[in-house]
């Protein structure tokens, strides 16, 4: 599992955030199945979607004072599995 760590987030943004996963795809492999999750209620993660290797997903939320970790679990069409975590501190900015 490999951790990102993203920029700060103001508790107010809604951001839009990518993990590529394409070059971990081989030919002709495609991603079958995503789960990506926030390890607390707070910080809400929705409209997660996958085209072309690609993971999109739109963060809101958190408290101020917090760091949370979201995890973008994938399954491919040959039954490989990945997770790539990204960890978001929320500071009033």
């Amino acid at each position: 599992m490999s951790t990102f760590i993203a920029d700060p987030k103001d508790p107010q943004d809604i951001l839009f955030h990518a993990q590529v996963v394409r070059p971990w795809l081989e030919e002709g492999e495609t991603i079958a199945d995503v789960e990506v999750l926030s390890n607390k209620p707070e910080l809400v993660v929705d409209q997660v979607a996958h085209v072309s290797g690609v993971v999109s997903y739109r963060v809101s939320g958190g408290v101020a004072g917090q760091v949370y970790l979201v995890s973008c679990r994938v399954l491919t069409s040959t039954g490989r599995r990945a997770q790539r975590s990204v960890r978001y501190t929320v500071k009033n900015l």
